[in-house]
């Protein structure tokens, strides 16, 4: 849309971006690239350019960003590109696919880089671009593809580096300053290699010096200088190159740490060092010397390395204990203090690890419960005083309340069993059992009001049973029952009925065919007639529906 600017005498009309398809007048204003131009002289035709400087004469200078350089875009004067690691401003228009580094067409507005990961061969790298390869990094001169960074016509070093390998393989091909690990050792690449071991000390140097774990010594394995192996309870460290020289042979190996082998659980059937440890129970026993088929708790033998717990489940009367087993047993943990298959509660032979409960769900009339075993009736939470089976969670002698609480069980039913705490809805209230109870109907002894409401059962009708609470419509008004009743027709006159919500005065009609008349005062009903009636009216002036033969031969009937 076009804005007319009025400064004073000059009058400028803006139209917007140059449009090649619209005719211009004098005055006119538009944007072209990065450029706002007045047009001086109306053009012959349309199409005629911004840069004719016989029809248009530049008003404001400007620039115009276009993100990355695209080859399929014919740029104007000022537009501004990405291109490489550098940024572009065009000297004027130039055809499609003048590329940025054409110095007739473009000048360089800022010089930088742009990281491009990786060399990859089939990319076509631009000035400024910035790759790694083997472990440095290159930034390109002048644009290429295919051109290897090590070539210096087309790239620039741009940092040195170190590439970590990994492991050393004999047939991989290595670059300078390439870093390997080969035994405990990391070694840098001093050149290109191939298939020379890095304690070759003239394609190698030493990075770092360390020591390689290799586990439990194998006869059959090549070890290099400072792996560091296991056998027995020591370790030791290779002094050099080797293989099948056992780690006690003090020309290839050095102990390293003197201490303990682990054997897992103790069994009977195998062989022990001095100062193998094994499990056995809760605790760990470590060997006073070489010892076969003799319990770790025998002290001749044998010493406690540790003292702990084997945690192993619930009781059970078919399974062997051994010290330092801790089992559960009902809600109580216990620990085991010599070999035994005796019940925990034996103090002689169990300790109590910790006290607590145990959570067993609903109760159940067959289900063993023991002491501190929780469980749910009704509404309500129980706590076990002792071991029980088939004694109530009311029974107090056994059980304790632990929670009270509420259940809610939906609309009373008159044959079902209901428990303490049990919650129904019956007519417009809830009720809360006080106590178990099975048919007997709410409210009574054995309920109490919970919440206080009103159930809406819509138009009434004759043969319903209503409860207190329930609401009904009739005659136009709203009725709430005051009492549970049947056949009880809603009106202001009845002991079973209280208007809710009054209707209009001349809202009378309750039944299907109702017609209302004038009764002198009122609005009045008059219900429908019986089939083959007719209305009548009498001599007071009030209708009436008639069988009578000689009106219905008048009307024709």
């Amino acid at each position: 849309m076009a804005i007319t600017v009025d400064l004073g005498k000059l009058v400028y009309t803006w139209q917007g971006t140059y449009s090649d398809t619209k005719q211009y007048e004098i005055r006119d204003t538009v944007a072209y690239g990065g450029v706002s131009y007045i047009c001086k002289a109306t053009p012959a035709s349309v199409g005629v350019l911004p840069t004719n400087s016989a029809n248009w004469d530049i008003l404001a200078a400007g620039f115009k960003y276009r993100s990355t350089y695209d080859a399929s875009i014919a740029y104007k004067l000022n537009d501004i590109v990405q291109y490489g690691g550098n940024v572009y401003i065009t000297k004027g228009a130039t055809v499609a696919g003048t590329v940025p580094t054409v110095a007739t067409s473009w000048e360089i507005l800022t010089t930088g880089f742009k990281w491009e990961g990786v060399f990859d061969a089939a990319v076509a790298y631009q000035a400024g671009d910035v790759v790694s390869y083997g472990s440095q990094t290159y930034i390109n001169k002048v644009g290429a593809t295919g051109v290897l960074p090590t070539n210096s016509a087309n790239w620039d070093t741009f940092s040195i580096g170190m590439q970590w390998e990994g492991a050393y393989e004999n047939a991989k091909s290595y670059q300078k300053n390439d870093v390997v690990n080969y035994g405990g050792s990391t070694y840098i690449a001093k050149v290109d290699t191939n298939g020379n071991l890095p304690t070759d000390n003239t394609k190698w140097n030493i990075f770092t010096t360390g020591m390689q774990w290799e586990g439990v010594y194998n006869n059959t394995t090549s070890y290099e200088l400072n792996d560091i192996v296991s056998y027995g309870g020591n370790t030791y460290i290779a002094k050099a190159d080797t293989v099948g020289n056992l780690p006690t042979d003090n020309t290839n190996w050095d102990t390293f740490t003197t201490g303990m082998q682990w054997e897992g659980a103790y069994t009977s059937a195998a062989s022990y060092q001095k100062n193998d440890t094994v499990s056995y129970g809760g605790n760990t026993y470590i060997a006073k010397g070489d010892t076969s088929n003799n319990l770790p708790t025998s002290s001749t033998h044998w010493d406690v390395l540790l003292a702990g717990f084997n945690w192993l489940g619930s009781y059970n009367s078919s399974d062997t204990y051994r010290p330092g087993d801790v089992v559960s047993y009902g809600a109580q943990t216990y620990i085991c203090t010599a070999n035994t298959n005796n019940i925990p509660t034996d103090t002689s032979v169990w300790d109590t690890y910790s006290t607590g409960l145990q959570w067993e769900g609903a109760y159940n009339a067959s289900t063993s419960y023991q002491a501190n075993d929780i469980v749910t009736y009704g509404a309500n939470v129980y706590l076990a005083k002792a071991d029980t089976s088939g004694n109530l969670p009311t029974d107090s002698t056994y059980w304790s309340s632990f929670t009270t609480g509420t259940k809610f069980e939906g609309t009373y039913n008159n044959t079902d069993a209901y428990q303490s705490g049990d919650i129904v809805v019956f007519g417009g209230n809830t009720y809360v059992a006080l106590e178990d109870t099975v048919g007997n109907e709410p409210p009574s002894v054995q309920w109490a009001t919970y919440t206080q409401g009103i159930m809406w059962k819509g138009p009434w009708v004759l043969a319903t049973t209503y409860k207190k609470w329930d609401a009904v419509s009739y005659s136009g008004s709203s009725w709430i029952a005051l009492s549970g009743h049947t056949n009880q027709e809603p009106s202001s006159a009845s002991s079973y009925w209280d208007a809710m919500i009054e209707g209009a005065a001349g809202n009378v009609l309750t039944t299907k065919g109702d017609i209302i008349w004038f009764n002198g005062s009122a609005a009045a009903r008059l219900p429908v007639g019986t089939q083959d009636y007719v209305l009548t009216a009498q001599s007071d002036g009030s209708m009436a529906w008639s069988d009578d033969v000689e009106t219905l031969a008048l009307a024709g009937l």
